[in-house]
């Protein structure tokens, strides 16, 4: 019997509003992935399949294996809880809060430059006792450069069930860093592009 297939990268939040959410992970290989969610106070819905990203790039002469789901119709201001199941390897439960419809009542956390995430573990402490509506990351999320496709788990994977990478949405900008292939784009902008109409550059 083979290992248990983990996740590479995630599950993280992205592209929040006040009525949707989307959550996206990748897993180490190609698997069969089911996700279910429900408001805070109520019992998950029945667990149903998301398919991989039919275009997702290659790395090393293989197609990444990228998920991505998103909810809709959601309620602002609203608490929520999902979970990730991959079929023959992890599970990973967590939640987050849809945004408020009032601009004036955001609340943001920044950085910038988080390269190797040697301070991982201080931002994650600080992050909780704000519980932002979202996260602003201003670019370079890797150490060396985009095309390095694996450097992108230094800031996507999380540290356990209780990092901050699976509760709060990041909205993110493209450092200099992060350019040089089409993984920044699969992992992020591509969600990010599609909901808010922005464009990379």
């Amino acid at each position: 019997m083979g290992e248990l297939i983990q996740f590479h990268c995630g599950p993280y939040l992205l592209a929040p509003t006040w009525d949707s959410m989307t959550v996206a992970w990748e897993s180490e290989r190609p698997c069969r992935a089911f996700a279910s969610f429900a408001r805070e106070d109520s019992p998950f819905c029945r667990p149903f399949e998301v398919l991989a990203v039919p275009d997702a790039p290659l790395f090393q002469g293989k197609q990444m294996a990228l998920y991505r789901w998103t909810l809709e119709g959601l309620e602002p201001e609203t608490s929520y809880r999902y979970r990730v199941e991959l079929e023959g390897g992890e599970t990973l439960s967590a939640g987050f809060r849809t945004l408020p419809k009032d601009p004036e009542r955001l609340h943001l956390l920044t950085l910038s430059d988080s390269h190797a995430f040697a301070t991982r573990e201080t931002f994650d402490r600080a992050v909780w006792p704000h519980r932002p509506d979202f996260i602003l990351h201003s670019g370079d999320i890797v150490e060396g450069t985009g095309a390095q496709t694996e450097q992108f788990a230094y800031f996507l994977k999380g540290q356990g069930e209780r990092d901050f990478i699976h509760w709060f949405p990041v909205l993110y900008a493209e450092g200099n860093h992060d350019q040089g292939g089409s993984y920044f784009d699969a992992y992020i902008y591509a969600v990010q592009d599609a909901r808010y109409g922005a464009s990379v550059r």
